[in-house]
C-alpha cells in the first residue's frame, strides 16, 4: 500500500513538473516566436485608428515586466496632437505596454486588454476658438475602411494604469489651466461598449488650477475614487459617485459633462459636510489661505460649490457659479492678537451668473461671532 502511494505521488509530482516546466518553457518561448508578428500588428492598429505621428525607439515582449500578462512595450514612446497641434506632443513616456490577451494570439486579431503609461507626459490643448489636439482617432469613414481589414490588433480595454507621471491641460478658450503633478490614474470599465461604468482612482502629489490666470488651487494633495458613466456615442459624462480628499478636506462630487458641437454643456457639485474649519480653509484658493496661515482655527462647517451651464466660447455663454459655506462653534486666534473670535456662526452663499463678476450676488444671512465680553450680530448683503 505505502509503495503504491509513493508511485502515485511521484506520478503525480512529475506530471506537475512537467506542467509548470512547460507553462515556463512557452512563457520564454512566445516572446521569441511572436515579437514581429505582435509588434506589426499593434503598429497596424495604431496606424487604423489613430491620426497622429507615433514614434518609439524599441519594443520588447515579455511575461515578466507585467508578470502573469504577455506585455508588448514601446520605449520612448511619442505621440503628436491633431491639428492645430500637429508638431506639439500630446503623450509621451519613458514605456507605454500593451497586455495582450494569449488566447487572441490563435486568431487574426491580437486583443488588447490593458495598457499601461510610466513616466508619462499627457499635455492636452485647446486653442482660444476650441479647437484641441487630442482629437486623434480617424474620422467613422476611415475606421470602418480600416475595419474590412481583418488583420492587425482590436481594443478589448478593460484597465487604463498610469504611473508617477505630469498631466497638463490648458485650455486657451475658457480660460483655464491645470497642471498634475506625480500624477497616478487606473481606470477599468469596458472599453468597447458604447455606454459603460468606468471606476478610477486617482492619486495626485501635487495639483494647480487657475482660472483666467487667477489661481485657485496651489500645490494641494488630490486622492480620488470615481464612478463615471460614458456614453461614448454622445460623448456624455455622468459622475455618479465619487469621493475626493482634497488635502485634508473630503468631499463628494457629483455632476456631468457633455461635449458640444461649439462648446461643453456640464454640471458639476462640490460638498463637504460637517467638517473640521481648518479642513475646509487647506482647501481654499491662496489668496484666503493666506488669512489663516499663522492662526489657530477651530470649529465646524460645511462648503458647497457648484459649476453649471453651457460654456459655448464663440456666443460668449458661460456657466453659473455658485458657492456657500456655514461655519458654527468656531473660533479664531492668533499670537498677534490678545483676544480670540470665539462663538463663530456663518451661514453665507455666493453666486456668480455666466461667471460675470458684474453679476455678483453675495448674501450673509448671519454672521455671530464674540471677543471677550463684547459681541457682533449682523447680516449683509452686495449685489454687484
Amino acid at each position: 500500500m505505502k509503495i503504491h502511494y509513493k508511485k502515485l505521488l511521484f506520478k503525480t509530482l512529475r506530471i506537475t513538473g512537467i506542467t509548470l516546466g512547460s507553462i515556463l518553457l512557452l512563457m520564454f518561448l512566445l516572446p521569441v516566436l511572436f515579437p514581429k508578428t505582435i509588434t506589426q500588428k499593434i503598429k497596424q492598429v495604431m496606424n487604423q485608428k489613430i491620426d497622429g505621428k507615433v514614434n518609439f525607439s524599441g519594443t520588447s515582449l515579455s511575461f515578466f515586466k507585467r508578470f502573469p500578462e504577455l506585455t508588448l512595450t514601446l520605449e520612448d514612446f511619442s505621440l503628436k496632437g491633431s491639428e492645430p497641434f500637429t508638431e506639439d506632443t500630446l503623450v509621451s513616456a519613458k514605456d507605454i505596454s500593451f497586455a495582450i490577451d494569449l488566447t487572441s494570439l490563435l486568431g487574426s486579431k491580437i486583443q488588447i486588454s490593458k495598457i499601461y503609461l510610466s513616466k508619462a507626459f499627457i499635455n492636452i490643448e485647446v486653442d482660444s476658438t476650441g479647437h484641441a489636439n487630442y482629437n486623434v482617432y480617424k474620422s467613422q469613414a476611415k475606421k470602418q475602411q480600416a475595419n474590412t481589414d481583418t488583420a492587425g490588433a482590436s481594443l478589448g480595454i478593460e484597465q487604463i494604469l498610469i504611473e508617477k507621471s505630469h498631466l497638463v491641460y490648458d485650455d486657451l478658450s475658457i480660460p483655464m489651466h491645470i497642471d498634475a503633478r506625480n500624477f497616478n490614474y487606473r481606470g477599468s470599465g469596458d472599453f468597447s461598449k458604447n455606454i459603460f461604468d468606468l471606476l478610477s482612482h486617482t492619486e495626485i502629489g501635487a495639483a494647480d488650477f487657475s482660472y483666467d490666470n487667477q489661481p485657485y488651487v496651489v500645490n494641494k494633495h488630490i486622492n480620488a475614487d470615481l464612478v463615471t458613466r460614458i456614453n461614448t456615442k454622445s460623448l456624455a459624462f455622468v459622475f455618479q459617485k465619487n469621493n475626493l480628499m482634497i488635502n485634508s478636506l473630503p468631499v463628494q462630487f457629483k455632476g456631468r459633462f457633455g461635449f458640444l458641437s461649439d462648446g461643453y454643456d456640464m454640471d458639476f457639485r462640490f460638498t463637504s459636510n460637517q467638517q473640521h474649519l481648518s479642513d475646509i480653509f487647506t482647501a481654499l484658493p491662496p489668496d484666503y489661505t493666506k488669512w489663516v496661515e499663522h492662526m489657530q482655527v477651530d470649529g465646524n462647517g460645511s462648503i458647497q460649490v457648484a459649476l453649471t451651464g453651457k460654456y459655448i466660447a464663440s456666443k460668449n455663454i458661460h456657466p453659473d457659479f455658485a458657492f456657500s459655506m456655514k461655519a458654527r462653534n468656531g473660533s479664531i486666534s492668533s499670537n498677534n492678537t490678545p483676544s480670540p473670535v470665539r462663538d463663530l456662526y456663518l451661514d453665507m452663499s455666493a453666486k456668480i451668473p455666466h461667471l460675470n463678476p458684474d453679476s455678483l450676488s453675495l448674501k450673509v444671512d448671519s454672521v455671530h461671532f464674540c471677543i471677550d465680553n463684547d459681541y457682533f450680530n449682523g447680516k449683509f448683503s452686495v449685489d454687484g
